[in-house]
């Protein structure tokens, strides 16, 4: 009778023993599972850093654009202003000639 109550004291004991073992892996289970969140949620911020040097990338290319456009209207502006100078200078030309009494049948 000791013997078979010792028995099952032992078998209690080992039931004890498997249940902790189990709360241990369940344990580390939940650490697993934490590490991993913490994992995707560093590369969701990885991801979010890269959209945003993407979106960054795009707006200095749009810059880079709207600074070309901007140059090209000036050129064009300058191109219109030497225009108007040559055809001041024509003119002013065309005056100082016809002005002259040697070269009124020219005009």
């Amino acid at each position: 009778m000791v013997l078979s109550a010792e028995k099952t004291v032992l078998s209690a004991e080992g039931m004890v023993f498997s249940a902790e073992k189990t709360v241990l892996s369940l344990s580390a289970y939940d650490t697993v599972l934490s590490a991993e969140e913490m994992v995707l949620s560093a590369e969701e911020t990885v991801l979010s850093a890269e959209e945003t040097v993407l979106s960054a990338g795009e707006a200095v290319q749009s810059a880079k654009k709207t600074v070309l456009s901007a140059v090209e209207m000036v050129l064009s502006a300058e191109k219109t202003v030497l225009s108007a100078e040559g055809t001041v200078f024509s003119a002013e030309k065309t005056e100082v000639l016809c002005s002259e009494e040697t070269v009124i049948n020219v005009c």
